[in-house]
């Protein structure tokens, strides 16, 4: 049996980790329910799931798997801050839009 110990996500690999989160999340029923059209969910599935990780690199503990991006562990402690607008409104770029 091969044993995978998960290590502290590298911020270089956020859009790695994003794009597990988005395959992942594909077909859950909360998606469907806060995105109900599939062209709403390819759209912003990416964005959702990087402002996501963004968010749990400041104020979490995000895990991966070792190497390459293939599992992802969000894990936030129970007095973490709510996400501002701000937070979840941040471009690619990390500044906040104009």
């Amino acid at each position: 049996m091969i044993v995978m110990t998960p290590e502290p996500l590298d911020p270089a690999d956020l859009d790695a980790a994003a794009e597990v989160l988005v395959r992942s999340f594909k077909d859950d029923p909360g998606l469907h329910f806060v995105l109900p059209h599939v062209a709403d969910q390819q759209r912003l599935g990416p964005t959702l799931a990087r402002a996501m990780v963004r968010y749990v690199l400041r104020c979490g503990a995000p895990l991966a798997t070792p190497d390459i991006v293939r599992g992802v562990a969000l894990w936030l402690p129970p007095d973490a801050p709510e996400p501002t607008v701000s937070d979840l409104a941040k471009r690619e770029s990390g500044r906040s839009p104009s």
